[in-house]
């Protein structure tokens, strides 16, 4: 029992590796292909403009303007461009996961909060949803580092994103107070 279930749990972690390089491969190359996609110069409005033209010619009406009727091919153009943008943010991260890039992305943000200041003249109480205990844990230690704060037992995660945000929030008020 116990063998099978080992063997099975590596044939999983096998063939997900085997996936994910597939998914990797995929997404690449459906990444490029909407890239070529977006190169292409000729869009739907040119098409109406152009068929509208060659009718002109052969009907013999050729006028200084022709008036052709393409709105909806405009709105087709806007539409396409709409999903293709959004096919290409979707494949770019599907390659950034697979390539676990977007793994990276998310601990280099976070070492960078770690490493942010808390001003000394921040006021904790002044942050709603963090409870009394912890305004008045933060309070008497005076953390100076967002790191530093994380690392206060009974501080949660929770908190130390709420203190990030009121840093900002905070510090635009004393801003806006000093230029008036």
């Amino acid at each position: 029992m116990i063998r099978a279930i080992a063997i099975i749990t590596l044939q999983t972690l096998f063939f997900g590796c085997i996936n994910l390089k597939t998914v990797n491969h995929y997404s690449n190359n459906a990444l490029k292909a909407t890239q070529k996609f977006e190169e292409i110069p000729y869009t739907f409005l040119q098409h109406c403009i152009d068929r509208c033209e060659m009718s002109a010619i052969d009907s013999f009406k050729i006028y200084r303007e022709i008036k052709c009727p393409c709105d909806q091919y405009k709105r087709a153009d806007s539409v396409t461009q709409l999903v293709y943008r959004a096919l290409r943010g979707y494949f770019d991260g599907l390659t950034r996961l697979s390539n676990n890039q977007l793994t990276n992305y998310q601990i280099d943000r976070l070492k960078k909060a770690e490493q942010r200041r808390i001003p000394e003249w921040f006021d904790y109480r002044a942050v709603s949803g963090l409870s009394r205990e912890m305004q008045e844990k933060l309070g008497h230690v005076t953390p100076q580092t967002l790191g530093q704060a994380s690392r206060i037992p009974g501080v949660t995660p929770a908190a130390v994103s709420l203190i990030n945000v009121y840093i900002e929030i905070q510090a635009k008020r004393r801003e806006q107070a000093a230029a008036i």
